[in-house]
């Protein structure tokens, strides 16, 4: 009120000399039904209940619930401000309610009614905060972590922080009150429970289908932990994971065909074997656009007996190249550079893959969550030698797209953080949820994706018309450029 005050014009940039105001709150709800045989409260819609006292008040602005909706009564003295003025100060109050009420997050509260203004939804949680003030520009401190969750979060429950709207609907991003790395220490029934409450209030938004957004489905049995948690009117829960794994093979499949690769003549290393990276692996051998000439499978020493099973099955379904085996553990591999391309899906929680010594001519498609690599360095070796193409492999495009972050978390990070996003762009695992919301036929991903789930949604991806992304590192666009330059390597 102050700062509308301010703006008025009777007393333009400051409220007037010894302003004073006064807040109450009526609570008629408390008195139970407002209609009896001894009580009656009947609103007059004339406003006259609402009229200023005679003495003492220049302005009164009240607000009450009617059907759902806010009725505002603005009045004013005549000797406070005349009629121009308050048409002025009334438009403006009109304007920034607007505002709030458009973008400010509806508090996850089970007996609040809300409109629904979703599709769909991404449960998800916050980069850690050293990475949040790397991404954002701004100072890192040992409280910023506070700082930051008791301005977003001031409830300690999980809330609505973007809308994304895209030609196959509108989707939320609903955040965890958690930082990637406190993650692990949540894992387990704690997560369970934050997830769960996530997911009731994207499916009171609106929400038919969300997806589990980073480490969420690892800690959480692949989303089955989360499904039995549920009531029977949430919406429904996926991973994300089918739709991942094809953005991977369908940016490794653009970045081959942008540099004139064949993949028939390549060796393929693929670094990371969980989820994303076997179900990628597989759904890439399935397409029928033919098979590397030999693999390199790479992961922590103590999944070296899941690997040699994974290759046993590889050549009993048809691949006839020579695969490799070998540990990344605490780096990648002296085989794994010998490769041409190099898919990535780790879950380190450092780089494990050194930009430097990757052979020229080499192709990376990264899906780790952080990069399994320093970014700044791929960058930098790209843009000034030009002799290595690495890049981002989560980001899929439908269409033109429009991201609206919440205002205090535009204003917390001045809003940098929004614009990491490149345009016309949507996280892979969020747009699975999308996709199924809008394709109910679809099933839901819990699990492991097998080849034929991941087919299904990579059929489903082609009828949608959704693509790879633009060849990105972050927000770095490969250029023409970089791509001749490479092309020549």
């Amino acid at each position: 009120m102050q700062q509308l005050a301010s703006r008025s014009p009777s007393s333009p940039g400051q409220p007037p000399v010894g302003a004073q105001f006064l807040f109450s709150y009526l609570d008629f709800d408390s008195l139970g039904p407002i209609a009896g045989e001894t009580l009656s409260v009947t609103w007059d819609e004339a406003g006259t209940d609402l009229e200023p006292p005679p003495i003492g008040t220049d302005l009164l602005f009240t607000v009450r619930p009617v059907d759902g909706r806010l009725h505002v009564t603005l009045r004013a003295a005549a000797a406070a401000m005349g009629a121009p003025e308050l048409a002025d100060f009334a438009d403006e109050l009109h304007r920034e309610l607007t505002q709030v009420t458009a973008s400010a997050p509806v508090e996850p509260s089970s007996t609040t009614a809300r409109p629904e203004v979703l599709d769909a939804a991404l449960i998800g949680y916050l980069p850690a905060p050293g990475d949040m003030a790397r991404l954002a520009g701004i100072p890192a401190s040992d409280g910023l972590r506070e700082v930051i969750r008791a301005e977003l979060f001031p409830d300690g429950r999980a809330r609505l922080l973007e809308t994304l709207s895209t030609p196959l609907g509108r989707s939320g991003f609903v955040c965890l009150p958690t930082f990637a790395d406190e993650l692990p220490a949540r894992a387990g029934d704690a997560l369970v429970r934050d997830a769960v409450q996530a997911v009731e209030f994207a499916t009171s938004l609106g929400a038919r289908c969300v997806s589990l957004a980073g480490m969420i489905p690892a800690h959480t049995a692949y989303g089955f932990d989360v499904v039995r948690a549920l009531g029977a009117t949430a919406a429904r829960v996926t991973t994300g994971h089918a739709a991942t794994a094809a953005s991977v093979v369908k940016t490794t499949m653009a970045a081959l065909a942008q540099t004139g690769r064949d993949l028939c003549e390549s060796t393929v290393a693929v670094v990371g074997l969980g989820s994303i990276g076997r179900s990628s692996l597989e759904l890439l051998l399935a397409l029928e656009v033919g098979s590397p000439k030999g693999l390199v499978l790479c992961d922590v020493a103590s999944r070296s007996r899941h690997l040699a099973e994974l290759a046993t099955e590889l050549s009993a379904s048809g691949y006839a190249g020579q695969i490799a085996i070998c540990g990344s553990d605490p780096s990648l591999p002296a085989q794994a550079y010998e490769t041409d391309v190099i898919i990535a899906a780790t879950s380190a929680d450092r780089p494990i893959l050194d930009i430097d010594r990757l052979r020229p001519g080499t192709v990376v498609v990264d899906d780790s969550f952080p990069h399994c690599f320093d970014a700044g360095a791929a960058v930098r070796r790209m843009q000034r030698q030009g002799d290595v193409l690495v890049v981002g492999g989560g980001l899929l495009t439908c269409g033109p797209s429009e991201q609206q972050p919440a205002d205090d978390l535009a204003m917390l990070t001045d809003g940098k953080l929004s614009g990491l996003r490149l345009p016309d762009t949507i996280a892979s695992c969020q747009l699975e949820s999308l996709l199924q919301a809008g394709h109910p036929h679809l099933p839901v991903v819990h699990g492991l994706v097998d080849v034929p789930l991941a087919l299904a949604y990579w059929e489903a991806l082609a009828v949608a018309g959704v693509d790879a992304a633009p060849l990105h590192l972050l927000k770095h666009v490969v250029t023409p450029e970089c791509l001749r330059r490479f092309s020549h390597c």
